[in-house]
């Protein structure tokens, strides 16, 4: 079972949260994950496209 966390607060414009505490599981995996995703949640709102490359 997967839980799902809110990454944002109601009435906070342009806030998102990201980190330990927003994903679960634990570990600098999730972590990275989290911000990842917080950066596309970003770019949907700023209506970006979201792009990734490898190094």
């Amino acid at each position: 079972m997967r839980l799902q966390m809110s990454k944002s607060l109601p009435g906070l414009d342009r806030f998102y949260m990201a980190g330990q505490w927003v994903e679960p599981g634990g570990g600098i995996q999730i972590v990275a994950l989290s911000g990842r995703n917080v950066i596309q949640l970003i770019c949907r709102d700023e209506k970006m496209k979201f792009k990734t490359t490898m190094p």
